[in-house]
């Protein structure tokens, strides 16, 4: 996420949760406030996900309850987090 202007702004949770949670996005020419209901038929929704899972080094993995959660960076961990739940 090198090439990335503005990855997050605020950094609450981080600090005391050690989790970054994506709040907001923008893509085109909008400002999306949480995850939009009907964010997967955005024309934007499969480029952000390759462009993130191209250029993280965070990554799924399964826990001890079989689920998938992220690890690695914090806020990628976030990023990640937010493309899971949609």
């Amino acid at each position: 996420m090198g090439g990335a202007n503005e990855v997050c702004t605020d950094k609450t949770g981080t600090l005391t949760k050690n989790q970054m949670t994506v709040k907001e996005f923008y893509t085109m020419e909008q400002v999306f406030v949480g995850r939009p209901a009907n964010f997967k038929q955005l024309r934007t929704a499969d480029l952000l996900a390759e462009g993130v899972l191209y250029n993280c080094s965070a990554r799924i993995e399964k826990n001890e309850r079989g689920e998938q959660e992220p690890k690695g960076n914090v806020t990628e961990q976030g990023i990640l987090r937010f493309l899971m739940d949609v």
